[in-house]
């Protein structure tokens, strides 16, 4: 039983630093916005082949 509460727990901690790179991310994504939507724009194109939604056609 106590190590499903371990594993648990390393969920729930992952989740909170997830979040906490969310929150950073998108502050600083908001401080550089020309150059964070020309990377955004550029890692679109490059990853448009490679989507299996039909994307690359």
């Amino acid at each position: 039983m106590r190590a499903n509460g371990l594993r648990s727990e390393a969920v729930l901690a992952r989740h909170a630093q997830m979040a906490v790179l969310d929150v950073l991310y998108v502050a600083v994504a908001q401080r550089t916005y020309d150059s964070t939507t020309v990377a955004m724009a550029a890692t679109q194109e490059a990853v448009r082949p490679y989507r299996g939604d039909g994307g690359g056609n």
